[in-house]
């Protein structure tokens, strides 16, 4: 049987996701102190994490479908962990668990690093637009406005 493949897989699964969870974390408080050098460094590491967990996650797929072809059942969890011996079954269920728990843990700090940089290209934008109203205003040395290429440049 393929279960100790797959227990095997989904550890390491497991063991990627918190890494890139840990990534992530960085990243968010990288992200809310506007440490851009940080938020720099650390996406190729998340990325790569994330292509490990990928790959991670095609080869649990794999071994998950074979499981099921081997055992004769549908491809999911219930099916599964009924034709299993009660110790594999459990096994199988916990780790799944698991791993179902960090996903949606992973999915929520993206979508939190998501939020805080949209909300930093919001000030960003804010930013630019009031650096061109500026521009376009009269100065207190009475140079008058600016010209329009200049402002251009500024946004």
């Amino acid at each position: 049987m393929n279960t100790q493949q797959l227990l095997i897989v989904m550890q390491e699964w497991i063991a990627s996701g918190q890494r890139l969870y840990a990534l992530l974390d960085r990243q968010s408080k990288a992200l809310a102190h506007r440490d851009v050098t940080q938020v720099e460094a650390l996406r190729p590491h998340i990325e790569q994490s994330l292509e490990t967990a990928q790959a991670l996650d095609a080869r649990r797929s794999e071994l998950f479908n074979s499981l099921a072809q081997e055992l004769e059942v549908e491809v999911n969890l219930k099916e599964i962990s009924s034709r299993l011996p009660a110790n594999e079954a459990r096994a199988v269920t916990h780790i799944s668990l698991r791993a179902g728990r960090l996903a949606e843990a992973i999915r929520l700090m993206l979508e939190r690093n998501r939020v805080l940089i949209e909300n930093e290209l919001v000030y960003v934008e804010g930013t630019l637009s009031l650096i061109a109203k500026a521009a376009q205003e009269q100065t207190a040395y009475g140079r008058g406005n600016a010209p329009a290429l200049w402002v251009n440049e500024v946004a």
